[in-house]
């Protein structure tokens, strides 16, 4: 009786040992089966790798532990349930498992190579090395790594190389140092299209980058970059101020020259910043004075710029309407027309859109200038003056 007793209590605790083995490994091919579909296999395909998992003996260990003697219907379903769990772990982990972690490492070791040549991770897509496809593997990493499925070691050993997670931003952020180049050269992020820094085409990538959508479409991403650059220049984007970005450029080139000990008396047309013509602009800034906005202004007036007080004239005989509105409305569109282009060459069917004391006009501009300058002997002093202003040589 005893015996039979000591027996039952031995199964009982084999039983009880082998079932929390077997959830044990029921919860970590669990964890392997996750990580294994993570690689992108299917379930069919699994099951067809399961399908092909020898029936390897259990470890020896467990083996021992049965009891001599004929085991009962209930010991041997016991047994079996756990044996089966562990042939399945070990199937899994010797054909899907562990060559999921070789391909990685083949993967890691083409990229180790590329970094210690190129010293850089910045591989095309399509890029070889040797026969290895590094460039959609890493790709490949980076969408695990956005979804969410990348372990943590895995991340960290790629970015010891120098991963670039998201090429965008790492594009974004090459063009903001050189940004920054132009910035301590320039003063400004007011940049003409030509202008470059670092060999980077800074001035064409702030014009991208100031139009709709243009910081990228996610709008977090957006107002991050756009606090970048305003760390830089808080200015980086006159259009939000209501002027241009040649008049931004110009009133730094003003503000520059003042600082540099200049009086404002004696920065005339010819008179140059970095190219730009300073004295030309001040003239039209006084001369337009009435026609900036409130900042615009107020900025001009800390220069000491004050709007420019011309004397009426008579008008001449013979003069082309010099105080009529048809030479103010045409006057104006060439000065609109040559900020916004930044040329004075006009094509001939040439209409310009001005707004003059809230009124919106439609000036023939191509035929105005052609016509202004077949009449230039017509013309009083005052007018080829303000025409010899914008650049129009033949005043």
């Amino acid at each position: 009786m005893a015996l039979s007793i000591d027996r039952h209590n031995s199964l009982s605790r084999l039983a009880r040992d082998l079932w929390r083995q077997a959830q044990a490994e029921s919860r970590r091919i669990g964890e392997m089966v996750e990580a294994v579909m993570a690689t992108g296999i299917s379930w069919t395909e699994l099951g067809t790798l399961l399908d092909g998992v020898d029936d390897a003996p259990p470890p020896a260990g467990l083996v021992a532990r049965v009891p001599s003697g004929a085991p009962s219907a209930a010991e041997k379903g016991v047994r079996e349930d756990g044996e089966a769990a562990l042939t399945v772990a070990k199937g899994i982990t010797l054909q899907v498992i562990e060559p999921e972690r070789q391909g990685w490492l083949r993967g890691y070791d083409a990229a180790q190579r590329y970094r210690e040549r190129m010293g850089d991770l910045e591989v095309p897509y399509g890029h070889l090395e040797g026969t290895y496809p590094l460039g959609r593997w890493l790709s490949d990493q980076r969408r695990t790594l956005r979804a969410g499925q990348m372990p943590s070691e895995r991340a960290d050993r790629l970015e010891a190389l120098g991963i670039v997670w998201d090429t965008a931003d790492a594009a974004f952020a090459e063009n903001l140092a050189a940004a920054r180049a132009y910035f301590a050269e320039a003063g400004t992020l007011a940049a003409p299209r030509h202008a470059t820094a670092l060999d980077k085409p800074v001035g064409q990538w702030l014009t991208n980058i100031r139009r709709p959508g243009g910081l990228g479409k996610d709008p977090e991403r957006a107002e991050r970059r756009a606090a970048q650059l305003a760390a830089v220049d808080p200015d980086w984007n006159p259009a939000v101020l209501g002027w241009t970005v040649d008049w931004q450029r110009h009133y730094v080139g003003l503000a520059a020259l003042l600082d540099d000990g200049a009086l404002l008396t004696g920065i005339v047309p010819g008179v140059t910043y970095r190219g730009d013509d300073i004295g030309r602009w001040l003239t039209r800034q006084r001369r337009d004075f009435t026609r900036l906005n409130e900042e615009q202004q107020i900025r001009l007036a800390t220069c000491g710029v004050q709007p420019a007080v011309r004397a009426r004239k008579a008008p001449e005989s013979g003069g082309a309407g010099r105080g009529g509105e048809a030479f103010t409305r045409g006057l104006a569109a060439l000065a609109q027309y040559i900020e916004r282009e930044q040329r004075t060459v006009i094509p001939r069917q040439h209409t310009e859109r001005i707004t003059i004391n809230g009124d919106e006009h439609e000036v023939r501009l191509g035929v105005w200038v052609s016509n202004q300058k077949s009449r230039r002997n017509k013309l009083n002093g005052e007018q080829l003056a303000l025409l010899a202003e914008l650049g129009m040589d033949w005043a």
